[in-house]
């Protein structure tokens, strides 16, 4: 797919493209895999209003139970979006509410753990903005250690460089 190898023109024309037709269509899945695809995007590009945008279409598209992970995928994107906008209280709003769906889905059985800590994470970027470093440490730690438990590979290295962010932060080389 462009977007993850790097042809970012290309790749937002088609996500742009598809999107249109799955409205369109009225093709609900689609739509929110192309918004998915979006928000991903801007988060790489740390575009705030952009991934605001796309996170208030993915709540309206995520209405019902079954739209419980789009609606926690929503809440987290928002989350990051008000952390990009400098908004950090906005940002621990909508990331503990993500975090809520996801919990409240895996007390249905099903395995969302990973997408509870990676709100978690964005929590400890938000402590960290807001210079509790020693906070986001903790948080980042706890991070790491679960996702060393439960054989979270992906996520060592994003919890890892939430940590180093935080110790260049303080001054820690």
């Amino acid at each position: 797919f462009p977007l993850w190898w790097g042809e970012y023109d290309q790749g937002r024309v088609l996500v742009e493209a598809a999107l249109e037709r799955a409205e369109e269509a009225g093709d609900l899945r689609t739509q929110g895999d192309c918004l998915k695809h979006r928000g991903y995007d801007a988060i790489q590009r740390e575009d705030g209003p952009d991934l605001a945008e796309t996170a208030r279409r993915l709540l309206a598209l995520s209405g019902g139970s079954r739209g419980l992970p789009l609606r926690g995928l929503a809440l987290r994107f928002l989350g990051l979006a008000h952390l990009f906008l400098r908004d950090v209280e906005g940002a621990q709003r909508a990331l503990v509410l993500s975090m809520d769906r996801f919990r409240a889905l895996e007390d249905l059985g099903e395995p969302y753990r990973f997408h509870v800590l990676a709100a978690r994470g964005y929590l400890a970027e938000g402590l960290a903005r807001q210079g509790r470093l020693e906070e986001a440490r903790d948080l980042v730690e706890v991070c790491l250690e679960e996702c060393r438990r439960e054989g979270f590979f992906r996520g060592l290295r994003f919890f890892h460089g939430l940590g180093a962010q935080g110790a260049f932060d303080r001054g820690d080389r």
